[in-house]
């Protein structure tokens, strides 16, 4: 959570890291990082925050986040400048029964909307898939 969401060189070596993308949402999202981090502290701090929808860290995952969830994250994102955006799923989410986010085939046809809902969103936004030296030369650069 305290990586900027951007591709970076790790090091001075050849490894690219490309941080899941994830944002604070909710009317608590200009105190977010502060907030949250406390909020660990307390017994059930963060489920008490996400409940009462003060504040969430969600991520671009169509694994345990919504569509709802990771479109206001994505949301959020561009509002602070965020152009780079990097989604995750584990592979073996895309046949029912490998993984508890896709047990049966209702589950496979809410994985896929949940793609198709992201792919929306981007296209609508203007925001294109990266090549690997796009993704390169950014991460040379730092944004």
């Amino acid at each position: 959570s305290r990586v900027r969401p951007f591709p970076f060189r790790v090091g001075d070596g050849p490894l690219v890291e490309l941080p899941l993308s994830a944002a604070y949402v909710g009317p608590l999202r200009s105190r977010g990082g502060p907030v949250y981090r406390a909020a660990r502290l307390l017994p059930r701090g963060r489920g008490i925050l996400f409940r009462t929808g003060l504040l969430n860290r969600a991520a671009l995952t169509p694994e345990g986040v919504p569509l709802h969830e990771a479109l206001d994250a994505a949301r959020a994102l561009l509002d602070d400048g965020v152009r780079w955006f990097s989604l995750s799923f584990h592979s073996p989410s895309v046949e029912p029964g490998h993984t508890p986010f896709v047990r049966t085939a209702a589950d496979l046809a809410t994985f896929h909307a949940w793609w198709d809902g992201m792919f929306d969103f981007f296209e609508r936004e203007g925001i294109a898939p990266a090549s690997i030296e796009e993704t390169i030369a950014a991460a040379k650069s730092g944004s």
